[in-house]
């Protein structure tokens, strides 16, 4: 039966609320329910103040909806696909598209597109069984049908063990097993099996390892439970005459000692603390009553303590030029001024200091010799202000037992480790990290240049191995050679032979052979002048007087025009006139005048027989073992290079010079062409 009301339980399904406020009136696709019998209630009363979520709607054959409003009246444009009643319920009665209107007045509507689907014929959740946690959530998804629709109901047969929401998400709340099921709105149904167990027991996390308790306060243990469920803890302490402890973990301290707090979950997790009970400071001093930073620096303040360790507070009397956390003493340096610094202990004895604070550097850094060091080795250190003078200084080392530093900054490597070295100065702190490494095992070295002139540099490098140190350098012949030690460059001082060294701790040592020969005193030149054709090259040799050795360095005036490479001057493809200027390394100095002209239109030839013919440049009848000078050239340019090369040399051959020479019967061409691959053909026919 459609529409109407049912006194019988009524059975509550959900179903996607759709309206739209529009006037007074409040137009609602809401909620509704199957009695038993597959009846429906509806609201006569539409809740106000909601609007349409969506224009269309998607159905399953044989869902139902109710819109409930102060409506009108309602009207389908296909009751044979959507039915909709006089009181608001809407029926699928077909698959297929149809509108619906909801009518507020004669002339106000609101239109609905409704798609009906076809009914699943068969539903699937994605896990058959499951098993859980209790808190775990987990996601159930249902498979219908293909191109079907359904709206799903989801339930659980124990919702205190697993509870399921409306889009199967299951959440896990207590111990046992529940049966999990979705229904589609024609009656399918698809079952999940759900075991919940009981998380692992929690295990006690312990913020810090002890604690401390001055006389006449309190202090809580702080610890974290990871896992577990609804866990309980209970605490213990072994000497109620140090401290107690209540049900929340607070300690109260009775008398200065030290004892031992137990705490234990419910699950059987089991942890201990030290707990410390300290006298509260009766006095304190200063050792210094007068103290001066730069603006913008940081420092702890270390006062004398009497009777007890703890707990004293800090005050600075002028917070708008220095502030000083209470507790741990730090002071910032905010402005240039002058301010009291007050400690403070629970009797209210005091000390104080007069803080003076003046404009300094932006910050203070620390650099050392280098960052490795080998055990035993000591380095020096230097630090930077921006040129300001240090305040009282000191340095420390993060780890005595790797590094010891003085007061003057030298480290002293000990054992193997990385240490932090920190100098204080002025409120600012500069820190360098140093690796303290065992001595090498193994060195190596070798140089760029084993060979030098008088007066010329190489560089000598080296590696080790197994560790590090200091590396020391000796000669064989201190007048042949010398070495920087900083920088590793080697000096050639005069000829001969010397040996270098390198040495580090143990006795641990290489050598290589540098060999220097004199200086030049000349440089020559084959020409002082050259005429080169575009695009080509042309052979360029320089020489020192014998015996010298250097390292040439060729300079152009035009290097886009003229440049030399390998052996060769290279000329662009354009004419023009440059200077190549050959130096020695020593300051010896030759110069070249260059002249770039135009390729010729053509190569000439002037042997004998030479035939010139439309097809080819030039013909040459020859017999077999004749031979014959092409005698290529350039007029005006004697320094050309010319290439020659043989189609058939097994016919005709021809020599780098020219020659050719006939061997049988055939024809072989012969290219005659310049390096920028300009070329001049003759063809020889051998009878």
């Amino acid at each position: 039966m459609i529409g109407g009301k049912n006194p019988l339980k009524q059975i509550k399904i959900a179903v996607w609320a759709l309206c739209i406020l529009l006037f007074s009136g409040a137009i609602a696709l809401s909620e509704g329910f199957y009695t038993q019998s597959g009846e429906i209630a509806y609201f006569e009363e539409a809740p106000r103040g909601y609007e349409f979520i969506s224009e269309r709607l998607i159905l399953g054959e044989g869902e139902i909806r109710i819109i409930t409003n102060e409506a009108k009246y309602f009207a389908s444009d296909d009751p044979d696909i959507v039915f909709l009643d006089e009181h608001g319920v809407l029926q699928a009665i077909a698959a297929g598209k149809g509108l619906i209107s909801v009518y507020l007045e004669e002339n106000i509507r609101k239109d609905l597109e409704i798609e009906v689907r076809p009914a699943p014929k068969s539903i699937k959740l994605g896990l058959k069984k499951t098993t859980l946690t209790i808190g775990e959530t987990k996601q159930l998804t249902a498979t219908l049908t293909k191109s079907s629709a359904c709206t799903l109901t989801w339930y659980s047969s124990s919702p205190n063990i697993v509870d399921v929401d409306d889009t199967g998400l299951l959440t896990a709340l207590g111990e046992g097993t529940c049966t999990i099921t979705a229904r589609t709105h024609n009656g399918l149904t698809a079952e999940c099996a759900v075991t919940v167990e009981l998380p692992a027991p929690a295990e006690i996390d312990l913020i810090t390892d002890t604690v401390t308790v001055y006389m006449g306060e309190t202090a809580s243990i702080l610890y974290t439970l990871e896992g577990g469920y609804n866990e309980t803890v209970a605490w213990s302490i072994n000497d109620e005459s140090i401290a107690i402890i209540d049900e929340n973990g607070v300690l109260t301290a009775v008398s200065p000692g030290k004892t031992v707090a137990g705490m234990e979950a419910s699950g059987g997790d089991v942890r201990f603390i030290d707990v410390f009970v300290q006298e509260n400071a009766t006095n304190l001093s200063f050792p210094a009553h007068e103290v001066t930073m730069y603006t913008g620096g940081r420092t702890i303040v270390d006062p004398v303590i009497e009777g007890g360790s703890g707990k004293y507070e800090y005050v600075s009397m002028d917070t708008s030029i220095a502030e000083i956390d209470p507790e741990t003493g730090e002071i910032c340096a905010l402005r240039a001024g002058s301010v009291y610094i007050l400690g403070v202990t629970p009797n209210f004895t005091y000390d104080e200091f007069l803080l003076t604070i003046i404009d300094g550097p932006d910050g203070l850094t620390l650099t050392p010799e280098k960052n490795e060091i080998a055990t035993g080795e000591a380095i020096s250190t230097f630090h930077n202000l921006d040129g300001f003078e240090p305040l009282y200084t000191w340095y420390e080392s993060s780890d005595e037992k790797i590094a010891h530093v003085d007061e003057y900054g030298v480290v002293t490597g000990l054992e193997k480790g990385t240490v932090v070295i920190s100098i204080h100065s002025g409120g600012f702190v500069g820190k360098a990290e140093l690796t303290v490494l065992p001595p090498a095992e193994k060195i190596t070295a070798y140089a760029d240049r084993s060979v030098l002139a008088v007066g010329e540099t190489a560089h000598i490098s080296h590696d080790l191995f197994g560790g590090t140190g200091e590396v020391e350098y000796s000669l064989s012949d201190m007048y042949v050679a010398q070495v920087d030690a900083e920088t590793g460059t080697i000096y050639a001082l005069s000829p001969g032979t010397c040996e270098i060294t390198l040495s580090i701790s143990k006795g641990v040592s290489t050598s290589i052979e540098i060999e220097v020969f004199p200086a030049p005193e000349s440089v020559h030149i084959e020409k002082e002048s050259y005429t080169i054709l575009a695009g080509n090259r042309c052979p360029f040799s320089f020489g020192i007087n014998e015996g010298a050795l250097t390292t040439f360095d060729l300079t152009s005036s035009n290097p886009d025009l003229v440049w030399y490479e390998d052996g060769y001057l290279m000329c662009a493809n354009l004419p023009g006139s440059a200077f190549i200027t050959v130096s020695t390394h020593n300051g010896y100095k030759v110069q070249a005048e260059i002249t770039v002209i135009p390729e010729p239109d053509q190569i000439a030839l002037s042997a004998n027989k030479l035939t010139k013919t439309p097809d080819f440049d030039y013909y040459l009848v020859m017999s077999a073992d004749e031979t014959h000078a092409l005698n290529a050239y350039i007029e005006n340019v004697p320094d050309v290079e010319i290439f020659y090369t043989a189609s058939h040399p097994d016919i005709a051959s021809v020599t780098d010079t020219g020659i050719v020479t006939a061997h049988k019967k055939g024809t072989s061409l012969i290219n005659v062409s310049l390096y920028s691959g300009f070329k001049t053909s003759v063809l020889i026919c051998v009878e």
